[in-house]
């Protein structure tokens, strides 16, 4: 299936991290393209650390960032409840943006 993208619409992307995924190199892409991105990614509970990050690009640049503080010694469903969370409201923040999500 094909999806067409018009140049105006902003892409919000959220992804689970611990390397480099796909989900970096399509908001390069992305913005090497001077699309609007909202990039949110959080750690994997079983990580070093357990932070949500999110990078906000436009018109080709980094506009802002920010790192949550790190939930290492939280429980599992602390962490996911946060990611949640997290997602829903950065997605609110720029909620005028998006039009298109996807998930990884």
């Amino acid at each position: 299936m094909k999806i067409m993208l018009s140049e105006k619409q902003g892409i919000v992307i959220v992804a689970h991290k611990f390397l480099h995924h796909p989900d970096d190199d399509l908001a390069i892409f992305l913005n090497k393209n001077k699309r609007t991105v909202l990039h949110i990614a959080h750690s994997f509970p079983d990580a070093k650390d357990r932070r949500s990050s999110y990078r906000f690009y436009t018109g080709g640049e980094l506009k802002t960032s920010y790192s949550s503080f790190d939930f290492i010694n939280c429980p599992g469903f602390v962490v996911y409840l946060k990611e949640s969370l997290y997602t829903i409201y950065w997605c609110l923040k720029y909620r005028n943006l998006a039009q298109t999500y996807i998930a990884m």
